[in-house]
């Protein structure tokens, strides 16, 4: 995790620096073409552009940012119920999450051990990855199983959006990676991370007749009792 952390930062600041001065170019380019020509037929190019920077501009904050070292945050013994709902409230307080429907069942009361700075945002973007699929309005679905084969606890989130494009779905969780047009799979990527701290990892697969599941897995060894 340490010699990931050192890469991304090596790469986000490799490319923060071109990137800065792509903008500074573009914002001269277009001012003399406008102050020159006065010609708006390019004005849907530069919008274009410039929203594909700021794209561009947020993906490597983030791929900076969730390189913080969960293994170095705090870690409490919670019990997973009542932590997830106590995410879900405060997911459920923006705004632009109001319109979703979140649905949970837990089978018995688990206390684990986890970063939990760390998890509460796996389940935020893994929450906003539902919301998106399905354009801000619909269910979601949350559930968690057990695999006694693998030892592994699971934290299902099953949505009803169109799911994953088939031939993308094998390099899901991969950084930059995203069936989204304007995504940047940073946070399946995070959430991979953070279970392979937690002896898990990140499955994703589709759901019939439709829908995306998306499953969050860690050890049961981090089962507190």
């Amino acid at each position: 995790l340490h010699a990931i952390g050192a890469l991304s930062a090596g790469i986000c600041h490799q490319i923060a620096t071109p990137v800065n001065n792509l903008k500074l170019r573009l914002g001269r380019l277009e001012r003399e073409i406008n102050e020159t020509t006065q010609d708006d037929r390019f004005d849907d190019d530069f919008e274009s552009l410039k929203a594909s920077m700021l794209h561009t501009e947020q993906a490597v904050r983030r791929l900076a940012q969730i390189h913080k070292r969960p293994e170095e945050e705090l870690w409490f013994d919670e019990p997973l119920g009542d932590f997830i709902q106590n995410a879900l409230t405060s997911w459920k307080g923006v705004p632009k999450n109001a319109a979703m429907e979140v649905r949970f069942s837990f089978p018995k009361r688990l206390v684990v051990k986890m970063p939990i700075g760390a998890v509460q945002q796996v389940l935020s973007d893994l929450l906003d990855n539902g919301r998106e699929a399905m354009d801000g309005s619909g269910i979601i679905e949350l559930s968690i199983s057990t695999c006694e084969k693998e030892k592994l606890v699971k934290i299902n989130f099953d949505d009803h959006g169109p799911g994953f494009l088939e031939d993308i779905v094998d390099s899901l969780g991969e950084p930059f990676n995203s069936s989204k047009n304007r995504g940047s799979g940073l946070g399946l990527y995070h959430a991979k991370i953070v279970a392979n701290l937690m002896g898990g990892d990140v499955y994703v697969s589709n759901r019939t007749p439709k829908g995306a599941r998306v499953t969050f897995a860690f050890s049961k060894e981090f089962i507190c009792g």
